[in-house]
């Protein structure tokens, strides 16, 4: 199954739980002032100066069907890994990587990453992480939203097992030399963490074991089968989401009783 609209993909793949407020900026004036700040502050992607990555961004708006000249990439030199997404609606959106994330990951690591960050654009979320006085219910679509736009990493790197070490890799901060990637180990962790879960509601990100949990089992759904093979197979997506959601909901549900509070009951 093809698609040439990348919303079209978009919406075929997300989450059925991510409810998430759009953004409503619009303003191409907006776009261009902040493609000039992150000029300033970063280094533009391009093929002449950074051929790797350019070439990487290619590959995954060729996948995606995203057209390039929508997005602007550009690389900050910041120490903690991390990337965000700046988009105006389906007019275009900038991405930023932290040179710390480039210098730890594969080419397969970074696609995962670049195409995260155009998930975003592509499902028009809307941002909460630099507001303090977030609410739990902001917090629980941040979440969902996460869990989207995972799934658009994982069809821009094609290949689970990169998405997932791009997970760790995230979490961790080490290099390959410390790292023995193993997801099976790493998902073994994720009932042990529940009761540690159920005390960051007010979290915008699932823990990573939650997300490599979610997208190893919508790679094995029959959407992404779909997608990347053409085959009617795999799981259906609305079992995949009941999942993931009864996962995310140990946000909520699993937070432990006080003193006074068992008393009472």
């Amino acid at each position: 199954m093809t698609f040439s609209d990348p919303f079209d993909l978009a919406k075929f793949v997300r989450y059925s739980h991510d409810k998430h407020k759009e953004s409503n900026i619009t303003n191409l004036e907006d776009l261009y002032q902040y493609e000039s700040y992150y000029s300033n502050i970063g280094l533009r992607i391009s093929e002449e100066i950074t051929p790797k990555l350019h070439q990487n961004l290619n590959i995954v708006c060729n996948r995606l069907k995203v057209p390039q000249n929508r997005i602007k990439a550009f690389v900050l030199s910041r120490p903690d890994i991390n990337a965000h997404c700046k988009h105006f609606q389906k007019k275009g959106a900038i991405i930023a990587l932290n040179s710390e994330l480039i210098n730890l990951m594969s080419d397969g690591e970074v696609q995962f990453i670049i195409g995260h960050e155009i998930g975003h654009f592509l499902f028009n979320h809307n941002y909460f992480d630099d507001n303090p006085k977030i609410t739990k219910t902001e917090s629980k679509n941040s979440r969902a939203g996460e869990i989207s736009s995972d799934r658009i990493g994982l069809l821009s790197c094609i290949n689970v097992d990169l998405a997932i070490k791009a997970m760790i890799r995230l979490q961790s901060g080490l290099s390959d030399k410390f790292l023995r990637f193993d997801t099976s180990a790493f998902l073994l962790d994720t009932k042990s963490e529940k009761l540690v879960r159920s005390q960051l509601e007010n979290s915008t990100h699932p823990s990573a074991r939650i997300r490599a949990d979610a997208l190893l089992r919508f790679s094995l759904s029959e959407p992404y089968q779909l997608i990347i093979n053409n085959e009617e197979s795999g799981a259906k997506l609305s079992d995949v989401d009941k999942h993931v959601k009864k996962e995310l909901d140990t946000y909520f549900n699993l937070r432990e009783k006080s003193f006074f509070e068992k008393l009472f009951d």
